[in-house]
C-alpha cells in the first residue's frame, strides 16, 4: 500500500510539474522562414506570451532570447532546433509585416536578435560563442531586415545605425576583437 501512495503522489507531482511548465507559446511563419534560411537548416522560434516571459527563468536573467542545446560526445555544444523569444520581440515584427508603425529601435533590436539567434541555431564550431555569433549577426542583419521586407536604401541604413549603436550597448562578451562591422 506504501509504494503505491508514493507512486500515486509522484504522478501526482509530476502532472503538476508538466501543467506548470505547459507553453502556449505562438509562432510565426516568415519569422519561422527567416531563421530557418540563416541556420541553414529547419527551426522554429518560439514566441513567448507576457505571462511567460514573466515566468521564463532565461527571460528574467536578462536574455531577450536564447537557444537550447547539449553537448555531444566530443564536448561540441549541439543547438537544438528552436530558439525562444521574450515576449514583444516576435510583435515588433509582426507588426511591421502588417505595416504597422513600429519604433526604429525596436524593430532594429528584433531584427538582430533574429538574426544572433539564428547564428546560434546554425550548430556551426563557433554556435556557442557569444562573441562571434553576434559578430556574424551584426553583419547580416541588413540581408535579414530586407528578407522581412524591407526595401528602402533609407529605412535600411537607419537600421543598420541603430543595430549597429546596440551592437556598441553589449557587454565586452559580445564583441569580438578583428570583428569587421558593416557601414549604415
Amino acid at each position: 500500500m506504501g509504494r503505491r501512495l508514493l507512486f500515486l503522489l509522484a504522478a501526482v507531482f509530476a502532472a503538476l510539474v508538466a501543467a506548470s511548465s505547459a507553453s502556449t507559446y505562438s509562432s510565426n511563419t516568415t519569422i519561422d522562414a527567416t531563421a530557418t534560411w540563416l541556420a541553414m537548416r529547419p527551426v522554429t522560434v518560439r514566441c513567448l506570451t507576457q505571462q511567460e516571459s514573466d515566468e521564463d527563468w532565461v527571460i528574467l536573467y536578462g536574455a531577450a532570447a536564447y537557444v537550447e542545446g547539449t553537448f555531444n560526445a566530443k564536448g561540441r555544444w549541439v543547438p537544438f532546433d528552436y530558439s525562444v523569444f521574450m515576449y514583444g520581440i516576435c510583435e515588433t515584427i509582426e507588426a511591421y509585416q502588417l505595416g504597422e508603425p513600429v519604433l526604429l529601435k525596436e524593430f532594429a533590436w528584433a531584427v538582430l536578435v533574429l538574426t544572433h539567434e539564428s547564428g546560434h541555431l546554425r550548430g556551426w564550431k563557433w554556435a556557442s560563442d557569444e562573441a562571434r555569433t553576434e559578430c556574424w549577426a551584426i553583419r547580416h542583419t541588413r540581408y535579414v531586415a530586407q528578407h522581412l521586407g524591407m526595401t528602402d536604401p533609407a529605412a535600411l541604413s537607419a537600421v543598420m545605425t541603430e543595430a549597429l549603436r546596440l551592437h556598441n550597448e553589449m557587454g565586452w562578451n559580445y564583441h569580438l576583437a578583428g570583428c569587421k562591422l558593416p557601414t549604415p
